[in-house]
């Protein structure tokens, strides 16, 4: 990510931490950002000025860090004349938890996590500009990153980074940010620095917000007009992939059961059911007193 030239006189840094001039050794060495080209004033574009823009929670947007991730690819390609890093997911998500922790940790406050385990999958990279202009950040924006690549198998095999975002999107991957941030944004991105066709997408969606209720208080505490199937499915699905893929979903409602108000609750289990499936039934009224009956069928793999 950044150019060394080393000199027989006084070493000079200019790098993206702005250090200023240092007499540290008889060498010297002049680091400079990485050139992106010339803005419309003529003058060296960087790719600190991006990020400057993306650690404002107030300018940050999609567009932005989208931009970001097609400079990164653009630096990808320009440090690969000689075809040493591949064309693979791999070397697409070493190369930008590198360019962020190694070029920009101390300035922008990076705090990036990688291959985090997120319910029923394993979150490539996400990560907040807690820094901007060398002032903290508490509500940064959530930004977390799908990375595909070539794969073993035919065409149909290949993911695009349409289904990275659809990915993200649908396995509850924004909740990992709970108490990092005040901000209840998140930008989603898809890449892959190797495809022929579309190689980053980035999108943000409605505002990522905690349950405010439990699965069960909310069922206990509804009246039945708001009992239709597709909120309580959306609920169940949340559960579902927010918890780890060795857990079962019935023990979580159990659990959630168990600690609610409830004064007349029953649980059952059904052995010897068909397939080798796992069957419970919870049982209990709601303070309206309607009867509500959960039944989860669960089995391995």
């Amino acid at each position: 990510m950044l150019h060394v030239d080393i000199k027989a006189s006084n070493i000079k840094l200019e790098d993206n931490r702005e250090l200023g001039d240092h007499v540290l050794s008889i060498n010297a060495v002049k680091v400079k950002p990485l050139q992106l080209g010339k803005n419309t004033e003529g003058e060296d574009k960087i790719l600190d000025d991006i990020l400057s823009i993306m650690s404002n929670s107030k300018t940050a947007t999609a567009k932005i860090v989208e931009s970001f991730f097609y400079q990164l690819r653009e630096a990808y390609h320009n440090n690969n004349k000689q075809n040493v890093l591949r064309m693979v997911e791999a070397a697409y998500h070493g190369f930008t938890y590198g360019a962020l922790i190694l070029n920009y940790h101390v300035k922008y406050g990076v705090d990036a996590y990688v291959e985090q385990s997120a319910g029923r999958g394993f979150l490539d990279l996400y990560f907040l500009l807690r820094k901007n202009n060398g002032n903290d950040v508490p509500n940064a924006v959530k930004i977390i990153v799908e990375f595909k690549g070539t794969q073993i198998g035919d065409s149909n095999s290949i993911m695009s980074v349409t289904d990275a975002v659809k990915q993200i999107e649908e396995r509850a991957y924004a909740f990992q940010f709970v108490g990092r941030t005040e901000s209840k944004n998140v930008i989603i991105v898809g890449a892959d620095f190797g495809a022929t066709g579309e190689t980053v997408q980035a999108k943000m969606p409605k505002t990522i917000d905690l349950p405010k209720q439990s699965f069960i208080s909310k069922l206990i505490d509804a009246r039945q007009a708001t009992l239709d199937h597709t909120t309580i499915k959306q609920a169940l699905k949340t559960i579902y992939d927010s918890t780890r893929s060795d857990e079962s979903l019935d023990k979580v409602i159990l659990g959630d059961l168990l600690s609610s108000n409830v004064v007349e609750k029953n649980v059952f289990t059904i052995k010897d059911f068909p397939n080798g499936q796992r069957v419970s039934m919870f049982v209990f009224k709601n303070q309206y007193q309607k009867a509500v009956i959960l039944t989860c069928i669960e089995q391995e793999n």
